[in-house]
């Protein structure tokens, strides 16, 4: 994954999925000072040594989504009552990562939400 973005590490990273190996890996691709979101449910103590959290100074924070939420918001997305694209203003595939960001940057009045394609 750094190889795709010349070594920068992420600042954000959102482990979706929950199970050990993944949370650990955010853990290595979080930037120093960067924040780690972690949203599945996992019972599985990972193995992350508490200096890397502290060398890095990074921020973990964990978030249920409003887990009853989504699948009313989904039914609404499927019935043409809520429009996502609506407030999608740009779209880039994985491999222009750097434009989407240097957008962010540079024009971040001209942005709504960026969605990266993989």
């Amino acid at each position: 994954m750094t190889r795709a973005t010349d070594g920068e590490m992420m600042n954000v990273v959102i482990d979706a999925v929950g199970i050990t190996s993944t949370f650990e890996q955010a853990v290595q691709l979080a930037s120093v000072a960067g924040t780690v979101v972690t949203l599945g449910f996992n019972e599985q103590p990972s193995h992350i040594p508490s200096f890397q959290l502290t060398k890095k100074e990074l921020n973990v924070v964990g978030s249920r989504l409003q887990t009853h939420q989504f699948p009313a918001v989904i039914e609404k997305v499927n019935a043409g009552q809520l429009k996502p694209e609506a407030i999608i203003s740009h779209r880039f595939h994985f491999k222009d990562v750097k434009k989407a960001f240097s957008l962010l940057e540079n024009e971040p009045e001209n942005v709504r939400k960026v969605v990266i394609e993989f």
